[in-house]
């Protein structure tokens, strides 16, 4: 069940895509699925955490507010990342503990793909 806080996240980021022009599906009952496949942890450090929605490809690069768009990320990782892609978060840093690796790579390209489309 979601709580109050993960409602109200999750409406403020349809209605900030709904602004930017760009594609808004993600319900709340996509984001507790995300949260679940993940096991509740951090897609980045695996962190067991309360956890937001992250924007793989950030809505202000034209990312989509889509299900394949997001990771579920602790404060100190979304905050870090910004409005930056994977690669520029991690640049000349070391990289995080991308917790499910395969599973990210996978929405990484379906991310990929329907930007391109």
């Amino acid at each position: 069940m979601a709580t109050a806080r993960e409602k109200a996240t999750v409406h403020s980021q349809a209605a900030r895509a709904r602004m930017m022009g760009v594609k808004s599906t993600l319900t709340v009952a996509d984001w507790l699925d995300i949260k679940a496949r993940h096991q509740g942890k951090c897609a980045y450090c695996g962190q067991e955490t309360e956890l937001s929605p992250d924007h793989i490809h950030p809505i202000t690069r034209g990312g989509e507010n889509t299900p394949e768009n997001i990771n579920p990320a602790c404060r100190p990782c979304n905050g870090s990342k910004q409005d930056k892609t994977l690669d520029e978060w991690q640049n000349g840093r070391p990289a995080p503990r991308l917790y499910g690796r395969a599973l990210l790579n996978a929405r990484l390209k379906n991310s990929a793909k329907n930007t391109l489309q």
